[in-house]
Formats: structure tokens, C-alpha cells, sequence
């Protein structure tokens, strides 16, 4: 009888184990599928999925209470390390990204971790499963640190401009939603050339000084331009829809 009721016992546990695992497996393949079917990145265990393929290793860094996390590409190399260094505010936070070399550091206002992983998607730094050194050298180039000004309620804007031959100008805001956007060289694109990433919130006015040459985009959660203007000393007017100007 005594062995009867461990043997049961033993098969009891062995049913539970095995259930437990294909919700997990379910679970896991649910959040890839999710990848796949909405185009975003997901993290299930510690894989990163981006359309349903898996791209990246994620590991938290210890005693870092989940503000910084290493990323290793599929080989289990590690290829850099983000960090979130002040709390999210609604405009979001600092992030920065270490590419393992103190030449190769970015900083991006970004709303999380996973923004920050579609950034450099977009970027073309992560790509089947392999960092690109050569565009994560120029995305740390062109998403360097500038200081930040804030003029009213939650607006800001970069001012990193030399003192020399600058443009100022007042950029308004018409929409209720914050709009992110880009200043940078006249003929280069967000992410690709050099130029500093802000935001200006809902029905917001700031004014903003830089240097000559340059243009102001309307950008997409991924960095992409909208529209674009060229940067004279007359105002700037968002549209009301957020997609364009006055």
C-alpha cells in the first residue's frame, strides 16, 4: 500500500511538472507569435523577438533594480549594455547605450527599453541576430549628449548650438499630443546624420536657438521622419493633426 501511494505520489508531481512546462512553452510561444503578428519587440524568458524571430539575449544586471540590462547577440557575445539613468517622466527618460568602448556611447530620451531596441533596429545596428559595429559607431555618433533646457510646462528642446552664426526661433506646438522630433543637417535624415532627438508637449511653445544650415522633422515612435522644414528665423507652427506645419 505504502508503495503504491509513493508511486502515485511520484506521478502526481511528474503530471504537474509536465504541465507546468507547456504553459510556459505556450506562453513563450504565445509572446513570439505576438512579435509576428503586431511587427514589435517582445521579450519572453530571456529572448528578445522583433517580428517573430528572435534577435537578442537580455540578462538584468544585478542590484541595478531593472534600470540596467546587458544584451548579448545570438552567439553569446555581449554587444552592449542600455541604462536608464533618471525615473520616466510622461515625456520619458535618459537611456544610455554602451557599445563596450568609451568612443562608442549614445544617449537617447526615450519612453523604455524596448524603444530603445526598435531605435537601434532602425538604425540598422541590430540585424539577424548581429550587431553592425559600423552603424552602431555612427549611431553613437549622432545621438551624443547635449544639454537640455526646459522653457514652460513640459516642453524641451536641445540646445547644443555654437555661438557663432545661430538661428532663433519659436517653435509652437498647435496639437494636443506631444511630438517628438529632430533638429539636424539640412540634407541628412534622423538617425542617420548628425542632430539631437527632442520633444515638445501637447499645445506647447518653446524657443530655440541653432547654429545655420539645419532642418526640423516631425519624427515617429521609430525615429522616422513625417515632415520635415527647413530652419530659418521664422517661426515654426505643428499642425493641429501633429503631422506637419502651418
Amino acid at each position: 500500500m505504502l508503495i503504491r501511494k509513493i508511486s502515485t505520489s511520484i506521478y502526481t508531481v511528474l503530471i504537474l511538472s509536465s504541465l507546468a512546462w507547456a504553459q510556459k512553452a505556450t506562453k513563450h510561444q504565445k509572446i513570439k507569435d505576438r512579435s509576428l503578428r503586431k511587427g514589435t519587440i517582445e521579450v519572453s524568458k530571456d529572448t528578445v523577438f522583433y517580428q517573430g524571430k528572435a534577435i537578442l539575449i537580455q540578462k538584468g544586471v544585478k542590484g541595478s533594480l531593472g534600470n540596467k540590462k546587458q544584451y548579448l547577440d545570438l552567439n553569446g557575445t555581449e554587444a552592449f549594455i542600455i541604462e536608464r539613468t533618471e525615473l520616466n517622466s510622461q515625456f520619458g527618460a535618459p537611456f544610455n547605450v554602451d557599445f563596450n568602448s568609451p568612443q562608442m556611447q549614445a544617449v537617447v530620451e526615450s519612453t523604455g527599453f524596448k524603444d530603445v531596441l526598435m531605435r537601434l533596429i532602425n538604425g540598422q545596428v541590430i540585424g539577424n541576430g548581429k550587431i553592425n559595429s559600423q552603424q552602431a559607431s555612427s549611431f553613437a555618433a549622432n545621438n551624443q549628449y547635449s544639454e537640455e533646457v526646459t522653457i514652460g510646462y513640459g516642453d524641451t528642446s536641445s540646445s547644443s548650438a555654437s555661438s557663432s552664426s545661430l538661428i532663433s526661433f519659436t517653435l509652437r506646438n498647435l496639437s494636443s499630443s506631444t511630438i517628438k522630433y529632430w533638429i539636424g543637417d539640412a540634407n541628412g535624415q534622423p538617425g542617420f546624420s548628425s542632430g539631437s532627438f527632442s520633444s515638445i508637449g501637447g499645445n506647447g511653445v518653446t524657443n530655440i536657438s541653432e547654429s545655420g544650415n539645419k532642418q526640423f522633422c516631425i519624427i515617429d515612435e521609430g525615429q522616422k521622419a513625417i515632415s520635415c522644414t527647413s530652419i530659418t528665423s521664422s517661426d515654426i507652427e505643428i499642425n493641429s493633426s501633429g503631422n506637419g506645419f502651418q
